[in-house]
């Protein structure tokens, strides 16, 4: 559970993400935590995540001062990397001087508390979530997370066709020999088992019938 509770801001947005991989709802105070969150449960490396994981007390100027960091993710142990301690802002925070300067402080401790930790550090950004996935086809996706009707009569079909050979959705759907009926019915079992990372696709291109589709191995991508 978060260290801080997270209140209703009228200057930003505030909610709760259903995590799958955190089997709860994760608090967030902003579109941009949002979003980093829904790309969490895509990386394949990533074991679980907390929000707000823990207060840091500092002495600034004489002053002392709690500071909460964003994020903190474990990964999975044949990723073979640290915890990774998150700070998630805006491009256009970054742009405005006086925000900076006082954002550089917060950096400075959580840099020194995760090297003091055995944690690594880092600042991410919206722009950095946007050049690297394309996030209205990981929200599309993130909507057939939970198991779709006729799951167990399409999952082992879909699975052994695309075993044998990698291919779009709608060669895929050619592929099953289905009826128009049918194929409305397996196109959410697709999607979910994408959601699941049964079936890998590319998250970096838009999600329709051309995406191409490949059974997951298991194996981890660094």
């Amino acid at each position: 559970m978060p260290a801080r509770i997270i209140k209703k801001n009228h200057l930003s947005l505030t909610g709760y993400f259903p995590s799958l991989k955190n089997d709860r709802s994760m608090a967030y105070e902003s579109a941009i935590e949002r979003d980093f969150y829904l790309t969490l449960e895509f990386d394949p490396t990533v074991e679980d995540y907390q929000e707000q994981p823990f207060k840091i007390e500092t002495l600034i100027d004489g002053k002392k001062r709690n500071y909460f960091p964003d994020c903190l993710i474990n990964y999975r142990p044949e990723a073979n990397r640290r915890p990774l301690l998150v700070e998630v802002k805006s491009e256009r925070e970054l742009q405005d001087k006086e925000k900076r300067k006082k954002l550089e402080t917060k950096l400075a401790v959580f840099r020194e508390f995760a090297d003091e930790n055995d944690m690594d550090f880092k600042l991410v950004t919206d722009r950095e979530l946007r050049e690297k996935y394309n996030l209205d086809g990981l929200k599309f996706i993130y909507n057939f997370r939970n198991e779709p009707p006729h799951l167990d009569k399409f999952k082992p079909v879909v699975l052994r066709v695309l075993k044998s050979n990698p291919l779009k959705i709608s060669d895929l759907l050619k592929e099953l020999s289905l009826s128009s009926n049918e194929q409305l019915q397996v196109v959410p079992v697709i999607w979910h088992l994408i959601c699941k990372q049964e079936i890998k696709t590319d998250f970096t291109r838009p999600i329709n019938n051309n995406c191409l589709l490949e059974v997951n191995n298991g194996k981890i991508e660094l």
